[in-house]
C-alpha cells in the first residue's frame, strides 16, 4: 500500500511519465490539477476500503 501511494501523484504533472506528455500535449499545470484531484480522491476511498479487507488488524 505505501508503493501504491507513493505512485500515485496525479494532481501535480512532477511524475515521470506526465512529464513526457505535459510539453508536447501542451498542458497546463491546472490541468493536471482538475483532473488529477479527482483521481486522488478516488483512489484514496477505493484504498480506505479495501486495505482493512486485505490487511485486516487483528490483536
Amino acid at each position: 500500500m505505501i508503493a501504491l501511494g507513493a505512485s500515485c501523484s496525479f494532481i501535480t504533472p512532477l511524475e515521470p511519465s506526465c512529464l513526457l506528455v505535459y510539453g508536447p500535449g501542451r498542458y497546463r499545470f491546472m490541468d493536471f490539477t482538475k483532473v488529477g484531484l479527482i483521481l486522488t480522491v478516488l483512489i484514496y476511498i477505493i484504498a480506505i476500503l479495501i486495505v482493512p479487507w486485505l490487511w485486516p488488524l487483528q490483536m
